[in-house]
């Protein structure tokens, strides 16, 4: 066999041989690819994401009815209050008086806590105000009560902030209902109304001087349509004086 002859076979078997390397290549990438698409998703759902799971689940579950609900970043203060709002809603014979009485502390808990907010626009329990006002008292609470979040947050610091640690409920009572009518239509609507007197206190700890911030306040707690809301905040002073505090 000639010389040239064995030269072409010779170049023939290389080039067989680098097509099939060139069909099994991209063969390999794609199998290489895909393992690696399983093991990230494996990695994805390993304990770490299995305990964030469980604790969204956990929240869902205990912290959820089909009134009311909190975030995840509730604090101990308010997960303990909303226990016992869903405990005094799920009763056989539920009472309206002590539902308020619980609503009224679970707001408490997150509109006078500010160590779980990111700004002023971050208002705490605004699921708890009556429907048809909830507009109104976020526009005021902004301008009022929460105006200053950002200036506190810049000098202190989060953890410095205000954080409610109690609430006492001093007295429950059903009055003779809230009156309120419709500034569109003029209709004149009276709910069934719960007078419910409560003060709180601050944990130690903060920087803001807690003795010139809110502490006590009359709250005006709605059955609207079976949901039982805060249409009224009264704020009083030692002795009783009261003026409209909320909206």
């Amino acid at each position: 066999m000639s010389e040239s002859r064995k030269t072409r076979r010779r170049n023939i078997r290389i080039n067989n041989i680098l097509l099939i390397i060139l069909m099994i290549l991209p063969v390999a990438v794609v199998g290489a690819f895909a393992a690696n698409i399983i093991r990230v998703r494996n990695a994805e759902t390993g304990s770490g994401e299995t305990i964030e799971d469980t604790e969204v689940e956990k929240i869902e579950n205990e912290f959820k009815n089909e009134y009311y609900s909190i975030g995840y970043n509730a604090t101990e203060v308010s997960k303990q209050y909303f226990r016992e709002l869903d405990d005094a809603i799920k009763k056989e014979t539920p009472d309206r008086g002590e539902i308020s009485a619980a609503l009224v502390k679970c707001f408490i808990s997150e509109y006078y806590t500010w160590t779980n907010k990111d700004g002023n626009y971050d208002i705490g329990g605004m699921q708890y105000i009556y429907t048809d006002r909830r507009s109104d008292f976020e526009a005021y609470t902004r301008y009022n009560f929460y105006s200053e979040f950002d200036l506190y947050y810049t000098q202190f610091g989060r953890d410095a902030l205000i954080e409610v640690s109690d609430v006492t409920v001093n007295s429950v009572s059903q009055n003779s209902g809230f009156v309120f009518t419709n500034e569109e239509t003029g209709e004149v609507t009276t709910l069934e109304s719960y007078d419910v007197d409560a003060s709180w206190s601050y944990a130690p700890g903060t920087s803001m001087d807690v003795a010139n911030i809110q502490s006590h306040a009359l709250f005006q707690v709605v059955d609207h349509n079976g949901r039982m809301e805060i249409a009224a905040i009264n704020y009083q002073e030692e002795p009783v004086q009261e003026e409209n505090y909320g909206y």
